[in-house]
């Protein structure tokens, strides 16, 4: 049950500390509202978890640590990405910390600021599209991320802009608690071209809760392509709502990496609602120890002639628990409409759980929708082709694994994150080949 009077004076202190305008702090106090008349969520793994961590969403924290221990600037994660990216935002524990843009995009329109700064300075941007992808209404996560977002992320491409190098914008978190929620707004106009990376890193001193949600808005013939790396500690629980809605002509291309530990919960949904309209999701995932993933994507078709892909490759080993679902929804009147969902998963221990669940609602007939999947342990006869031929057990594996995974370095929108991409997934498989050695 949520305590009504502490919930309330909660909203009304982050929209007064951060001297936001009527406008958003009506929408939280709306949004607030409608989770207090939501029923509570059935009882499934994410309740369980998020209420047997103790963590109270609407505590104010007392302190605000600025760093991880150590090297305040960098994480391995983030070194490999951040090698040539000169426009990128960081936040450190709910604190902006970095901030750049180039003058190139800067000339040309790009708004790349913290939400709550774009509310109050350029508030014709924001209100119009915030909420639009993914409203408060939703579900009752949705309608919690809405009242408590601290901080976030507005992107704004004007019409015909193109932006020739990516942006980035890094969450990293320290701190215990539930007081920390990431909100991005992405609006794409017309004819509009934009590469953005969303990192996530923790280094947790207790357990903690993460509510993030991010909407993006393509407008006709506008191409949209999000990286998103997330390397959480095994004390988070994260919960991660990706919204798109896809104008006439329009492109979103969603490529996602999760190689953290801890619980997580993610809700990818592209909305094809203009003719022509297409999405691609591609998903790599980990799952390792106590590891629970529990992740959907979602393609929307309500136009015709839309167009959509959704891939999904996991690993899992130890006790990790990984559910992957891919839904694909025809409405009626999506004639011509096509969409393809592939998932893969490997089990590396017998005492590892993966499931895979193609869904397809169908309501035209004049349609194409292919799906296929496969999960069980790493095939016999590449393992012996490779040891016949002098390599190891742990090397055949290694070798197996990055032939897996590493393809999808390949569907990143720009070349110069391959490096980094491929570095991150040697790391990890490396880990996973040893845990999987003879003793």
């Amino acid at each position: 049950m949520i305590d009504e009077a502490k919930a309330t004076e909660r909203v009304r202190r982050i929209s007064e500390c951060r001297q936001e305008p009527a406008f958003l702090r009506d929408l939280r106090t709306a949004a607030l509202a409608a989770a207090l008349q939501m029923p509570a969520p059935p009882q499934s793994p994410l309740t369980k978890r998020i209420g047997d961590s103790g963590v109270d969403l609407f505590r104010t924290p007392t302190s605000l640590a600025v760093c991880l221990p150590g090297n305040p600037d960098t994480t391995p994660l983030e070194k490999g990405f951040r090698a040539d990216c000169e426009s990128r935002i960081q936040f450190v524990n709910g604190r902006k910390t970095a901030h750049c843009l180039t003058t190139e995009l800067a000339r040309h329109g790009i708004l790349f600021t913290d939400l709550g700064l774009a509310a109050r300075m350029f508030p014709k941007y924001v209100e119009n599209d915030l909420g639009t992808a993914l409203p408060y209404t939703a579900d009752r996560y949705a309608a919690l991320q809405t009242a408590l977002w601290t901080e976030g992320l507005f992107l704004y491409i004007p019409k015909n802009v193109r932006a020739e190098q990516p942006l980035q914008v890094w969450w990293r978190r320290t701190e215990s608690g539930g007081h920390l929620h990431p909100r991005v707004l992405i609006v794409a106009e017309e004819g509009s071209d934009v590469t953005l990376l969303l990192g996530e890193t923790s280094h947790l001193t207790g357990t903690a809760v993460s509510l993030g949600l991010t909407e993006i808005i393509a407008k006709s013939n506008a191409r949209v392509r999000i990286v998103s790396v997330q390397e959480q500690d095994a004390k988070m629980t994260r919960v991660h709502l990706l919204h798109a809605k896809a104008a006439r002509g329009a492109r979103v291309e969603v490529l996602t990496a999760d190689l953290g530990a801890g619980y997580h919960s993610a809700d990818l949904k592209a909305e094809l609602s203009g003719d022509g309209a297409a999405a691609t999701f591609d998903a790599v995932c980990l799952g390792s120890g106590q590891r629970h993933l529990d992740l959907t994507l979602t393609a929307h078709h309500k136009g015709r002639h839309t167009d959509s892909r959704m891939r999904a490759h996991a690993l899992a080993t130890g006790e990790a628990n990984l559910q992957i679902q891919t839904v694909s929804q025809i409405d009626k009147g999506a004639v011509k409409a096509r969409s393809i969902q592939e998932e893969r998963m490997i089990l590396l221990d017998p005492t590892a759980r993966a499931q895979a669940v193609p869904t397809l609602y169908i309501e035209e007939e004049d349609v194409q929708c292919d799906h296929a999947l496969s999960v069980g342990p790493l095939p016999d006869d590449p393992m012996f082709y490779l040891m016949a031929r002098g390599l190891s057990e742990t090397e055949a594996k290694r070798l197996l694994l990055c032939g897996f995974l590493q393809p999808f370095a390949k569907a990143l929108p720009f070349q110069g994150m391959v490096p980094a991409l491929d570095g991150w997934l040697d790391r990890h498989i490396d880990d996973r080949a040893k845990e999987l050695s003879p003793r």
